[in-house]
This record gives C-alpha cells, sequence and structure tokens, in this order.
C-alpha cells in the first residue's frame, strides 16, 4: 500500500508536468502570409519567369509535394528559362506551427547562367520571448552538359541560404546565412551542407513572432541544383520538455 501511495502521487504530478509542457510548447495558432512557395528565375538580359504555389487549405502543417516537371518560361519572351523538378526530382515546402519550415527544391537552369530565387511565405506565430533556433541545410550540383557547373551565393549576405525572422526574407533579421557557393567538374556532382548553430540551438537575442526562408542563387547553364533545409524556431526546453516535448519535436525532423 504504501509503494502504491507513493506511485500514485508522482506519475500524477509527471503526466500533470507533460500535459503543461505541451500546452506551453503548442502555439495557439499560426497562419501564413503570401504563397507557400515562390521559384523565380531571372538570366543576365532581364527574362524573369516565376512558379506561385498556394498555400493549402486547411489547419497545420501545411504541406505541398510535387515531383511534376514545371517549366520556367519568360514572361516577355516565352523562353525557357529553367525548370522546377527536372525529370526524376521532387520538391517540398513544409510549415509546422511549433514552429518550423522545411524548404526542398531541385531546378535546372535553361540555356544560359540563371539566377533562381525560392523563397517561403511569411510564418507567424504567438510570441515566443526568450526563443531559440536552428537552422540546417544541404545542397547539391550536378554538371549535366560536360563544361562543369557552378553554384553562387546571391542573397544580402553573399550566401545561398537564408533563415530569417521577424521579417519576410530578405527584409527581416537573419538568424543564419550559409553556403556561399559549390562547384563541380564535367559531367560531376558535389555536395555541401551546413547548420547554424552545430549543434544544439542558438539563443535569439529578442522576441520572435515569425520565419521566413529565402533560397538565392546563380546556377551554371543546363545545370542542375537542389537542395534540403529546415529552420526550427522554439523556446528554451526546460528538464521536463527536454525529456518530452524535445523526444515528440524531433518526430517532425
Amino acid at each position: 500500500m504504501t509503494a502504491l501511495r507513493r506511485w500514485i502521487p508522482s506519475a500524477t504530478l509527471i503526466g500533470f508536468a507533460v500535459l503543461c509542457t505541451a500546452f506551453i510548447a503548442s502555439p495557439t495558432w499560426a497562419s501564413i502570409t503570401g504563397d507557400a512557395l515562390t521559384i523565380t528565375a531571372t538570366t543576365a538580359t532581364g527574362d524573369v519567369a516565376t512558379i506561385s504555389i498556394p498555400v493549402p487549405s486547411g489547419p497545420p502543417p501545411w504541406v505541398w509535394e510535387s515531383d511534376q516537371t514545371m517549366e520556367l518560361r519568360s514572361q516577355t519572351t516565352g523562353d525557357l528559362l529553367g525548370l522546377l523538378n527536372p525529370p526524376g526530382y521532387s520538391s517540398k515546402v513544409e510549415y509546422i506551427d511549433d514552429p518550423f519550415i522545411a524548404v526542398f527544391f531541385a531546378v535546372l537552369s535553361g540555356p544560359s547562367p540563371t539566377t533562381f530565387v525560392i523563397a517561403s511565405g511569411l510564418l507567424s506565430f504567438p510570441t515566443i520571448d526568450p526563443a531559440e533556433g536552428r537552422a540546417t541545410v544541404g545542397f547539391t550540383v550536378t554538371d549535366v552538359n560536360g563544361d562543369g557547373v557552378t553554384l553562387t551565393g546571391k542573397n544580402i549576405n553573399g550566401d545561398s541560404y537564408l533563415a530569417q525572422y521577424n521579417g519576410l526574407a530578405p527584409t527581416g533579421t537573419t538568424f543564419a546565412s550559409l553556403i556561399p557557393g559549390l562547384a563541380a567538374g564535367s559531367l560531376s556532382t558535389n555536395t555541401a551542407s551546413a547548420a547554424v548553430p552545430a549543434v544544439g540551438f542558438a539563443p535569439i537575442g529578442a522576441p520572435v513572432s515569425d520565419m521566413s526562408v529565402e533560397v538565392n542563387f546563380e546556377l551554371s547553364a543546363n545545370d542542375l541544383a537542389s537542395g534540403t533545409s529546415q529552420y526550427v524556431i522554439q523556446s528554451p526546453p526546460t528538464s521536463v520538455e527536454a525529456a518530452s516535448w524535445g523526444g515528440i519535436k524531433g518526430l517532425y525532423r
């Protein structure tokens, strides 16, 4: 009987702590401003083509994914500037309201060097203060036509991946700016990956109420680039959260 009495309060307290943790860690609402994903291709001559993916309907998580090859054609000349999802590849954007943004892409440039901007919408959520974040990214380039491939970052810091908060990228506050460039030789493939921070989460020195992602690079003619990225912001976990909510969030990463 004594052992049973000891166990019941402990179990009750643990259950209550986990319930409170889930309540505190989960935002009560979240929303996306703008399209779920916008892909823009621009050449040195000023030709521009855009694909806009609307936000999926329904409650979060909001996920769009497709392996359909989509042409990026100039809005003025009709010329083909590039492809989203070359055959055998797919792209995806995912928003989770805890909050979290993942962007996966694959593009093929046209007959001249092409600048691709792949931008998320603005994910807004109840203010997190204090806040911490983590961003991870991996890019791959492949030479298709035998003359080598180069990817050159074109964001505001000269990199190709930008994760920001409190404003739609590139006009917000930068949390991470990664991968300045990547290259490979004739008919070869190369990869690069990076993370901020290298391990765990980095503190953010301001209250945070929204987040966004922008991928921005120039790709050499007739070549292929693909990438994956994940960006998460959260409240610093307590010891109970580390054992419960942290494990639950890990299932989504």
